[in-house]
């Protein structure tokens, strides 16, 4: 009896190592989002310097790295995906690129533009490079073309409105 259970919890280690072994590997992340070594390496280098995450990403952008890898990387290394985006965006580092490098590395499209905004993007910008990318969440909506549509309100036809007027589900 004793042994049977022993084997039974072996067996159910062994399954549950199994199917938690893949969210182990060090590269596997939501939407291919894997580490770029040389840009990691600098990363790590810097804040070993004593460098925070902000400066280090400012630098790395400024001096010509890419900037969706830096991002990306950055907020892989478990960097605060606001902190980054806002850094790279104060940086200049281009629009598509952060929001690019941010939602490869597993941010949500709120956080994105959330952050964005308070790195000093320009909303509407932000928008319409959030829906050209085909992002989930937050899409662009331009302005309408044509004026609202207005409610027309007609007096009330037969008994029971006591005289006032009602608002018609119509388009006159």
């Amino acid at each position: 009896m004793k042994r049977t259970r022993v084997l039974a919890a072996l067996l159910f280690s062994v399954v549950l190592l199994i199917m938690l072994l893949p969210s182990f590997a060090p590269c596997q992340v939501r939407n291919n989002g894997a580490f770029d070594k040389s840009i990691r390496d600098s990363i790590s280098d810097a804040l070993s310097r004593g460098k925070g995450v902000c400066a280090v990403v400012t630098d790395m952008i400024r001096s010509g790295k890419d900037t969706s890898d830096t991002v990306n990387n950055a907020i892989l290394m478990g960097h605060p995906a606001c902190v980054v985006v806002r850094c790279a965006v104060e940086a200049g580092g281009r629009l598509d690129d952060v929001i690019t490098g941010a939602f490869r590395a597993g941010a949500t499209s709120d956080i994105i533009a959330t952050c964005a905004i308070e790195g000093g993007a320009d909303p509407e910008a932000l928008a319409r490079a959030i829906e050209r990318l085909g992002l989930p969440g937050l899409g662009y909506t331009p302005p309408p073309t044509t004026p609202a549509y207005t409610p027309t309100f007609a007096p009330a036809i037969g008994g029971g409105g006591g005289g006032r007027g009602t608002v018609s589900p119509f388009k006159p």
